[in-house]
């Protein structure tokens, strides 16, 4: 039995979007869907039910840059203060 194989989408300008998820790549993972009305969208890295989609790339870079990422704490931190 043959698999259908599955075709991966490729953003129109995908050497611009390879330069905007090397931006946002620390906090954001960022995924392009063809033919849906905000192909573009970008999940956050530390809080994933926090994702912002756009029908430009150019706007997902812009509130990207615009979103301010949400505090967390960082365990090696309370080790300090428990000395």
């Amino acid at each position: 039995m043959r698999r259908a194989s599955r075709k991966a989408h490729v953003p129109p300008d995908y050497d611009a979007f390879l330069r905007v998820h090397q931006t946002h790549c620390n906090h954001w993972r960022l995924t392009y869907t063809e033919g849906a009305s905000t192909p573009y969208r970008a999940t956050n890295r530390v809080e994933p039910d926090i994702e912002l989609a756009a029908s430009t790339l150019e706007a997902l870079d812009h509130a990207l840059a615009m979103f301010e990422p949400p505090a967390y704490d960082r365990p090696y931190i309370d080790l300090i203060h428990m000395r």
